[in-house]
């Protein structure tokens, strides 16, 4: 199963020179998403990743990547039913 806003970098296995990255791999991004991204920028696009380590059922190690799509609601945004406490 394809996850969305999820990736995988791997360590790299054989480094043919210093130069190589010491980690490589991918993340798909759904086309909405990045269509939504790409419409507030002006030239750069921000996007925030978050990491873990793992080792994979390959026995290989790297790190497990999510694109954080978490948007704080504006404060004016929140419904007016929502500002009384339920229980008064």
């Amino acid at each position: 199963m394809e996850y969305p806003n999820k990736g995988t970098l791997f360590l790299t296995e054989d480094k043919k020179s210093p130069k190589f990255p010491d980690m490589n791999g991918y993340i798909k991004i759904e086309r909405d998403y990045l269509k939504q991204l790409m419409d507030k920028s002006d030239s750069l696009v921000e996007i925030k990743l978050s990491g873990w380590k793992k080792i994979f059922a390959s026995g290989k190690k790297g790190v497990s990547l999510v694109i954080d799509t978490y948007v704080k609601p504006d404060a004016d945004s929140v419904p007016k039913s929502q500002e009384k406490d339920p229980w008064e």
